[in-house]
């Protein structure tokens, strides 16, 4: 598969992540583009199965399959983590033999928006790292992978491990008060695995907008 040559918008690459407007900035085309240059940057540092999970935002998911088709491209693995808050790519980092992460997701803006938190081992891409991408990324628009084998391509959900060790950790220090919360997911992420944690530790939960 050939990366169409696409408008790559520099405004777009921000300190710590990279943030757009969905059907101008972002785009499966630009996705997959963004999982080819990823792709070079770990394999120069050895890194191999990225995990890459997403928000519930309608554009997520299609933006996430095509960042593994372009790390698979280029010759790297990528674990798909599925839906999920960002910390629970950060979890497979640390509890998993993945090389790096990617989430995708709009964060706080707004619904028109998305984008990408990157790390590579279990450090974030920041500063003049994501400018490194950005590069990387124009300088492969228009060719074809190079690589001489495809990476592979696995689902592994870990929403309940997730889950579950967040519980694990938190459940010794609950004492045996009984608490009563009133969760108001504002239909987003946190009703994905908030309520779902604090059921878990003992409470009494009440929940507003949940439905991602």
């Amino acid at each position: 598969m050939t990366s169409e040559t696409i408008l790559i918008n520099p405004q777009i690459f921000r300190e710590y992540d990279i943030r757009g407007i969905v059907d101008r900035d972002l785009s499966t085309d630009f996705a997959y583009l963004l999982g080819r240059a990823y792709a070079t940057l770990a394999k120069e540092h050895g890194k191999d199965r990225i995990a890459v999970g997403h928000d519930c935002r309608h554009s997520s998911e299609p933006y996430a399959r095509a960042l593994l088709s372009g790390l698979s491209d280029e010759g790297v693995s990528g674990i798909y983590t599925g839906l999920g808050p960002t910390p629970q790519v950060y979890y497979s980092l640390f509890n998993r033999d993945y090389g790096g992460g990617i989430q995708v997701t709009g964060s706080h803006n707004p619904s028109n928006m998305n984008g990408f938190k990157m790390c590579l081992g279990q450090s974030g891409l920041a500063g003049d790292a994501i400018q490194d991408l950005r590069a990387r990324m124009s300088d492969l628009a228009g060719t074809a992978p190079t690589a001489p084998a495809s990476g592979e391509i696995h689902e592994q959900d870990l929403h309940r491990e997730y889950v579950d060790d967040l519980i694990t950790r938190v459940k010794p220090h609950m004492g045996s008060r009984k608490v009563k919360v009133v969760v108001d997911a504002g239909n987003g992420m946190g009703g994905v695995t908030g309520p779902e944690v604090l059921r878990g530790i003992g409470a009494d939960v009440v929940e507003l907008y949940g439905e991602p």
